[in-house]
């Protein structure tokens, strides 16, 4: 789990009499991940079978285009047979059985794309007419209809309308101004052809640029609006009717794209076998611990016909693929990690640190039960049926949102987090253990306002701190594993420790007065307590083996001293201390915008809530309407960021992400292939 299964290379060898069986055992069993053929065999690869493979790989991807179409996640079904005459033909075959399927799937999916097409371009028009959807008279008419008398209309920076006033006098125009919004404005100018002609330019020159109906629209804005907002309505309409229809029919084109994933499998080992004119020789690589059942498929599909020969687990040739193993409850952080990349076959895998890390750093970010239970319900009723693995992810994070709320006291915001805050003095805690500073400034509590502040940061940096001493600490211990002695001794020792004397004084306290003040009295003195003597003891430490370690290595190996390359080194450690430390303050940031955002709701809500009946319910709208906003909006941005400290922050210390996926030819559960007789 922590590590990738070792994998070793094999080259089988079979008759061609018994080959068609072999690739059948092979494709349900799973265990071999199969490569090109050796070099020397590279001719004896048939050409029509590498086209049978390549038009199953396209009419895979096809499927799954369908299912994307519709909103569904690509399905295999189980318990089908999958029957096989000639496997050059085979995909032709499958094609044919389901061709009404295909037809009808097309023909829905080509109207879906061009009902989109329209729906962005109306929507594009709509943003236009937005701001002018009150405006009821027909410009185009009275620009074109009016012969002594020119008329333009457009819009303009809102700091233009200052001089519209100087502009209309100058030119001895009728200037009017109206504003559409917080950044502009939409001004109209009339009189003479000549004197509005002069007047444009000028215009032009403040930013103002003609509105410009599209053809096929009436020219009133509050008729066109109405008007493309009613063909909006029917295209949507449209698109989700066909999609009704489409889904209705999608267990058959489950079949289909189970049938054809199979052949697809399948072809995989055919169009990478090497044949001579006896023998199918196939090359791959299978978990070491899978050898045995692999010796067994083969003598049982071939009658003892075949010879297996291993390369062992390490070549020089190229890069070996790498297996993970995870168990089923980490796959949703698995399916995160290889948003980075996948591991080298000697690097630890932090699949099992990020499931707590990523939940962790969430619910700090986004402490709010109520906004947790809306992530928790998107997850099930929405991203599980489209992933399972993320709508598993969603809804642990929503946990943990729900987790922080409680710590915060914060239930769709500070309204409804009040019985929280009674229960945490109920327990004897003067304020709940992740309250917001800006609940304690709100009440006027100013003493408690610095102390929570410095809480805050304390929990960011001490965060920051774990996971920079952490993922060096693992830097070191992965180039030991890849036997990267020289990188492990000259760069990855000395920048742990360096790091771990940066980082030792915010582990140690969550205070961050104290922590400063240890880094403080270690970097400028007088250094009287222990603990600061070790942080600029240890530094330097780090700091002088980072310049002289590379180059001391390069001589004794004979490859002559790299000064340069030490001193840039150690130059790049110093800048990842001063930034990495302080970019986990964003934890803070995102907790305190989050608590922000619902203390202005509150804010305007309250005073609506404690009137009467009609203002109680415009209060209840501005309420509900912010908790959504606010948890679509931040939910995004944390895990945004939250993803941002793992991959840039994290990962930069121990993890590269550049190795090769262990993918074995495999069927789903529970599929036969059914070879003719």
């Amino acid at each position: 789990m922590l590590l990738p299964r070792r994998v070793e290379e094999v080259v089988i060898s079979v008759p061609h009499r018994v080959y068609d069986s072999v690739v059948k055992a092979l494709a349900e069993s799973g265990l071999l991940h199969v490569e090109k053929p050796p070099r020397e065999l590279g001719n004896g690869v048939d050409r029509s079978l590498v086209q049978a493979f390549n038009a199953a790989t396209e009419k895979v991807s096809k499927l799954e285009s369908f299912f994307r179409a519709i909103d569904l996640e690509p399905r295999l079904v189980r318990g089908i047979e999958v029957r096989v005459n000639r496997w050059v033909d085979a995909v032709g075959d499958v094609s044919k059985e389901y061709s009404d399927v295909e037809r009808e799937f097309e023909a829905g999916v080509s109207e879906i794309a061009d009902l989109e097409a329209r729906l962005q371009e109306l929507q594009a028009i709509r943003a236009i007419l937005e701001s002018i959807k009150h405006v009821d008279a027909d410009i185009r008419k009275v620009s074109t209809q009016l012969k002594h008398v020119a008329f333009a209309v457009g819009f303009a920076p809102v700091e233009a309308a200052a001089r519209l006033g100087e502009l209309a006098s100058k030119h001895g125009v009728v200037v009017a101004v109206d504003e559409v919004s917080a950044r502009e404005v939409l001004v109209a100018v009339a009189g003479v052809p000549a004197r509005v002609h002069s007047a444009v330019g000028d215009l032009r020159r403040l930013g103002w640029s003609p509105l410009r109906l599209p053809e096929g629209i009436p020219g009133n804005p509050a008729k066109a609006y109405a008007e493309v907002s009613e063909a909006l309505r029917k295209i949507i309409d449209r698109i989700e009717t066909i999609k009704e229809n489409l889904r209705s029919i999608s267990d058959r084109l489950a079949e289909y794209y189970t049938k054809v994933y199979v052949l697809r499998e399948a072809l995989k080992i055919i169009a990478n076998t090497a044949r001579t004119k006896t023998m199918a020789v196939i090359r791959g690589y299978v978990d070491v611990r899978d050898r045995r059942r692999l010796e067994r498929i083969l003598r049982d599909a071939t009658g003892g016909a075949y010879l297996a020969l291993s390369l062992g687990v390490r070549r020089a040739e190229e890069k070996v693929p790498s297996k993970v193993d995870i168990p089923g409850f980490l796959k949703p952080f698995q399916r995160v990690l290889e948003l980075y990349g996948h591991p080298d076959p000697n690097e630890i895998v932090p699949t099992v640190f990020m499931a707590v890390t990523i939940p962790v750093i969430f619910g700090l970010m986004f402490p709010d039960a109520g906004h947790g239970l809306l992530v928790l319900a998107f997850a099930y009723f929405y991203m599980m049926k489209r992933s399972r693995d993320w709508g598993i992810l969603g809804a642990i994070l929503g946990i943990a949102g729900i987790v922080g709320g409680i710590l915060a006291a914060e239930f769709f915001g500070p309204l409804g987090g009040k019985p929280l805050v009674e229960m945490w003095k109920a327990l004897g805690f003067e304020t709940p253990p992740l309250s917001s500073p800006l609940h304690a400034a709100a009440e006027g509590e100013e003493e408690l306002v610095s102390l929570l502040v410095y809480r805050s940061i304390g929990i960011s940096l001490w965060v920051g701190a774990f996971m920079l001493f952490f993922g060096t600490l693992l830097g070191v211990v992965d180039a030991f594993l890849k036997r990267e002695i020289d990188e492990a001794v000259g760069v990855k020792i000395p920048k742990f420790i360096f790091f771990a004397s940066a980082t030792t004084p915010f582990l140690l306290s969550l205070d961050p007065h104290v922590a400063g003040g240890v880094l403080n009295e270690a970097i400028f003195g007088p250094r009287e307590t222990l603990l600061s003597k070790l942080v600029f003891y240890g530094a330097i430490t780090g700091l002088v083996w980072l310049l002289l370690g590379e180059p001391i290595i390069g001589l004794a190996r004979g490859h002559g001293a790299h000064f340069g390359t030490a001193f840039m080194e150690a130059f790049e450690t110093i800048l990842m201390v001063m930034g990495n430390i302080p970019s986990f303050l964003r934890i803070m940031g995102l907790s305190l915008a989050h608590s922000g955002l619902m203390m202005g709701f509150t804010i305007m809500s309250e005073p609506l809530l404690e009137g009467g009946p009609a203002l109680f319910i415009a209060g209840l709208v501005v309420y509900v309407i912010g908790n959504l906003l606010t948890a679509a909006l931040e939910g995004i941005i944390a895990f945004a960021h939250n993803l941002r400290l793992h991959f840039y922050e994290w990962f930069s210390k121990f993890y590269s992400g550049t190795g090769i996926p262990f993918v074995p030819v495999r069927v789903p559960e529970g599929v036969r292939i059914v070879l003719a007789a």
